[in-house]
């Protein structure tokens, strides 16, 4: 059921979904923006240039509700959509949330991530879990993305420590991982997104994370351990490229490594970081290496043996390093599966 138009008052959440041949799923989506509890809230969807019947879809949804609104661009990427869509934003809107044009919503999300990020003066954000779902909007291994989500280290004294469930994340704790996938789970001041320059159209995968990278240099993120939005699992996935998503987290960790804004305790953060990450990298090229040679797979045991090389170099220089094509497939090969794991239907 969804909630009725509330028109007499403006806004403080917008809601910005960037569409790209989306026509699968997009209905499914706004319908779970309308059934939302809180109904403060304005949808603007931005057509990335879609050459499908999305922009269609749109404007029949916003014909039944007037708080959609449709913005069409040509095709320029996630991030340029997003920025599009925060240019739009009402004037008094007070927060933003990044919904992907094939996830959902639980009835109750908003109205769970705003009393959260109102109840805490000094966060930038508040967030919550999500499910896997497949093209039917059916559960896929049920809380096993929660699991990973829940799966948050910060730099100890000496080595890496899990962050207990209830505890913020911190800017020391997004430079391990961004583990707030898909945007859709998490809500934003807008002052904060504003002020810190929005999306970087660079970033063709995972520019959520090196957003969350600079936002909080300026405050924290509230957790709210309950799910409310479902990450949705289909072929088209473009979170699946592997490649370039290895790519994007070295430039986005380089980024951060190497940006003005950082204090000198951040600077610090980030170098301890690193250089546990690539030890840790370095290990698993090791094992790797010895599982090649006892295969034998001499193939294998070349690549492994290049990324230890590749990583002991990245220790050693004790900083992020610039991205390079031997990197990419280092890292996709040794680090992103054992990392991140499969996701269902990978």
């Amino acid at each position: 059921m969804h909630s009725p138009p509330v028109l007499d008052r403006p806004p403080l959440v917008t809601v910005v979904v960037a569409a790209l041949d989306a026509e699968s799923f997009i209905s499914r989506t706004l319908d779970s923006v309308r059934a939302q509890t809180y109904d403060r809230w304005e949808c603007v969807v931005v057509d990335d240039g879609s050459t499908d019947a999305t922009a269609d879809l749109v404007r029949a949804a916003a014909d039944e509700d007037p708080r959609i609104r449709l913005v069409q661009q040509e095709n320029r990427g996630t991030p340029v959509a997003r920025n599009a869509g925060i240019a739009a934003a009402s004037p008094g809107s007070e927060f933003l949330a990044f919904l992907d044009a094939d996830d959902l919503w639980t009835p109750d999300a908003l109205a769970v991530l705003v009393g959260s990020l109102q109840g805490d003066g000094s966060a930038v954000s508040s967030y919550g879990l999500a499910e896997y779902i497949d093209e039917r909007d059916e559960v896929l291994d049920g809380g096993r993305h929660p699991a990973a989500q829940r799966d948050r280290r910060v730099m100890g004294r000496l080595d890496l420590v899990d962050l207990p469930v209830d505890e913020p994340y911190t800017h020391d704790a997004m430079l391990v991982s961004g583990t707030l996938w898909p945007a859709g789970v998490a809500l934003h001041r807008r002052s904060v997104v504003t002020g810190v320059g929005g999306f970087d159209p660079f970033f063709r995968q995972i520019q959520d994370w090196d957003l969350y990278l600079r936002m909080t240099r300026q405050g924290h993120m509230v957790p709210v351990d309950r799910v409310v939005a479902g990450y949705r699992q289909h072929p088209a996935n473009v979170t699946k490229r592997s490649g370039r998503v290895a790519l994007y987290s070295q430039w986005a960790r380089w980024k951060a490594a190497h940006a003005a804004e950082n204090t000198p305790a951040q600077l610090r953060t980030t170098r301890r970081v690193w250089r546990r990450l690539t030890l840790r990298w370095l290990l698993w090229a090791v094992q790797a290496a010895v599982g090649h040679l006892r295969r034998p797979d001499p193939a294998g045991l070349l690549r492994a043996l290049r990324a230890c090389v590749l990583f002991a170099r990245a220790l050693a220089l004790g900083t992020p390093v610039r991205p390079t094509d031997q990197w990419v497939r280092a890292y996709t090969e040794v680090v992103a599966d054992r990392q991140f794991g499969s996701r269902p239907g990978a």
